[in-house]
Formats: C-alpha cells, structure tokens, sequence
C-alpha cells in the first residue's frame, strides 16, 4: 500500500511538474508576445509624435506663409504706388526738359539773329553750344576772347587756322565746325549793321526806292532795306537787289563762298520780282 500511494504520489508530482511547465512555456510565450506589443506600441507612440511634430511644423510653415503674402502684397501694393510716381515724375521731367528744350531754342535763335553784336561773352556761348562744351572751358574761352577783344566783326576776319590757333582747338574738325556754323548764322540772318555804307550808297543811287513797314519782308534787299528792283539769288541762297549785292558782296561775312573763280554768281529771281511788280502795282491803284 504504501508503495501504491508512493508511486501515486510521484505520478501526481509528475503532472504537477509537467502542468507547472507547460504554464511557464506559456508565460514565456506570453512575456515575448507582450515585449513585442510593447515595442509595436512604442514604436506607434514615436509614430504619432512625429507626424504630430510634422503637422506642427506644417501650421507654423502655413502661419508663416500667410504673413509672408501679406508682407508680399503690401510690397506689392508699395510698388505701384512707386511705380504710379515714378510715370508721373517721368513725365513731368519730360515735360520740364522739353520746355528747357523750347526755352534754350528760343534763347539761342535770339542770339543767332543778334550775331552782329555780339561780345565775348556771347562768343564764348556760341562756341560753347556749338561743341558742347561743360562751363570751365567756356571760361577759358571767355577770358581768351576779352584778352583780345575779340567781337563779332573780328570773327568775321578769321579763317579756319585762326579759330583753331587763337581758341587752341585741339582738333581742326571742331575749327571747321565752329566756322562753317558762324558762317550759316551770318547768312540765315543778315545783318545791315555790316553794310551801312552799301545801304547808304544804294539809297543815295536810287532816289526813288520804296520803304514801307507794311512791306513784306521777302521783298525788301537784306542789304538796303528797300524794295527789290532787280531781285537775285546768290550762292548763299539769299535774294539781294543786284545794284546792292554787286556794291556790297565784299562786305558780306565769308564773302569767298558767293564767288565762282573771281565772278559774283547770281541767278534772277523771276518770281520774287514779279510778286512785286504785282504788289506795286496794286499800291498804286490804292
């Protein structure tokens, strides 16, 4: 009996051993299946924080944005208005330019037509103007002119080696370009202070010329003032009466170019002289 009971004994303790077993295999079973929910969790939680921090990220890039665009469209905004002045400033520069423009073409036509008076201040301006030059130049050139006292009459003396010695022109270009220019002013508008003794002469040999104020001005001689008996065309491409022209072409600034080997060239204006026959007669009638 008692080795029944003993055998009885071991063999409940064998179950018993073989259950505790079996229990410890599922506990370690259960103990990797939790360590590998706990890590699929942890690896979850850093999962989520990072898509949290993106998000995160994402609102204060978005936040960023939206003040960006406004700084943007205030700049946007400050541009045109920038850019609205800008036209208008623009503008009225080319407005301010175009009447400095007017304003100095009006100045320098007075100073061409009053050529025969000028001094060495207008000299030096002339000169100035015509090779575009800054002020200490035309300083220079001003104290050049009153050291010789240099005067329109004088100018009218000089040849094209003179301009350039007397003015110390670098470049004979610019001598040519300052004397063929005085020359073009002195014949677009001819000056009867120069041919005082061609007026007078003229008017003493002809009695019976006519002068007038309402007379039109193209049918009046350059030289005499009087109205044209036998107008002419010289080289120039001025109408003179031939009594005063013949008398007086010596006197005439850069004189040479109304000449053609030694001989006064002119052509007669037909239609200048008869406009006036036409006008005389309709005078005489009234």
């Amino acid at each position: 009996m008692t080795s029944q009971k003993l055998e009885e004994s071991l063999k409940q303790y064998e179950k018993i051993a073989c259950e505790l077993n079996e229990k410890r295999c599922e506990k370690d079973a259960s103990k990797k299946e939790l360590q590998i929910i706990l890590k699929k969790h942890a690896n979850n939680i850093e999962a989520f924080n990072s898509i949290f921090g993106k998000a995160t990220q994402i609102e204060v890039e978005k936040l960023q944005s939206e003040q960006l665009m406004t700084k943007i469209n205030r700049i946007k905004k400050c541009n045109f208005e920038l850019l609205k002045y800008c036209a208008q400033l623009n503008e009225d520069v080319k407005q301010l330019k175009t009447k400095d423009e007017e304003w100095r073409e009006s100045r320098w036509k007075d100073l061409q037509m009053k050529w025969s008076e000028w001094g060495p201040l207008e000299i030096a301006i002339f000169i100035g103007f015509t090779l575009k030059l800054n002020k200490n130049p035309m300083a220079h050139l001003y104290n050049i002119l009153k050291k010789n006292n240099i005067d329109s009459r004088a100018l009218l003396k000089m040849s094209k080696k003179d301009w350039m010695d007397i003015f110390e022109l670098k470049i004979f270009l610019d001598a040519c370009l300052l004397f063929d220019s005085f020359s073009h002013i002195c014949n677009q508008y001819p000056s009867n202070s120069f041919s005082s003794s061609s007026s007078s002469s003229s008017s003493s040999s002809s009695p019976n010329s006519t002068q007038t104020q309402n007379t039109p001005k193209e049918y009046l001689c350059p030289l005499s003032n009087c109205i044209m008996k036998q107008p002419v065309i010289a080289r120039n491409g001025i109408t003179y009466d031939r009594t005063s022209i013949v008398s007086g072409a010596h006197q005439l600034p850069n004189n040479s170019s109304l000449f053609i080997d030694g001989q006064l060239w002119l052509i007669p204006n037909h239609a200048i002289e008869e406009r006036i026959k036409t006008y005389l007669k309709s005078h005489k009638q009234q």
